[in-house]
């Protein structure tokens, strides 16, 4: 079903939808403006019947903010279930350490990075009381041995639900484009 029509069928007036492909983006993206009758019951369907096909954007700003926190919280349970089925699979879940209020956040990621196999403080930094980033030197290509690992182990791990974060600031792995 072509996605326009899938998306009226989730109640959104097709008046109000259009979509575009975005050469950057190397997407197309599926736009809904505020007439189109757009609401936050509708975001399982409009999730479902575009995923993987089309990144959303509401001309609303308030609207687009709950959909991407929505969709932030659809895509953050599936990856954790992902990396929890891999563990269960690998027969490694049982030992995935628990963070637990309280304990500093630097030991938590230590005993993560010694679950991966690697040197404890070899991966990671914290940058404040509930967040923390890969160290500079750990993020190469080609990609270090436990990075893989790592990244599934955060996903996998509770550090969500205690308000912590996996964050990374800006990008000096990829250069910046010229101006020919």
């Amino acid at each position: 079903m072509p996605i326009i029509e899938a998306v009226v069928n989730c109640g959104v007036s097709r008046a109000g939808v259009s979509l575009r492909y975005e050469t950057l983006l190397q997407s197309d993206v599926l736009s809904i403006a505020a007439s189109s009758g757009a609401t936050d019951k509708m975001f399982e369907c409009i999730r479902s019947v575009t995923w993987a096909r089309a990144m959303i954007e509401f001309e609303e700003p308030e609207i687009g903010a709950r959909y991407q926190a929505y969709e932030n919280a659809e895509a953050g349970a599936l990856m954790k279930a992902m990396a929890q089925e891999k563990f269960r699979k690998a027969g490694k879940l049982d030992r995935l350490p628990d963070y637990s209020a309280g304990l500093p956040l630097s030991e938590y990621l230590n005993a993560l990075e010694t679950f991966c196999g690697l040197k404890p403080g070899s991966a990671f930094e914290v940058m404040g009381p509930d967040s923390f980033t890969y160290k500079r030197d750990f993020l190469t290509i080609p990609v270090k041995p436990g990075a893989e690992c790592l990244t599934d182990a955060v996903m996998a791990s509770n550090l969500e639900e205690h308000g912590m974060r996996l964050g990374f600031i800006g990008n000096e792995a990829v250069e910046e484009r010229k101006e020919e």
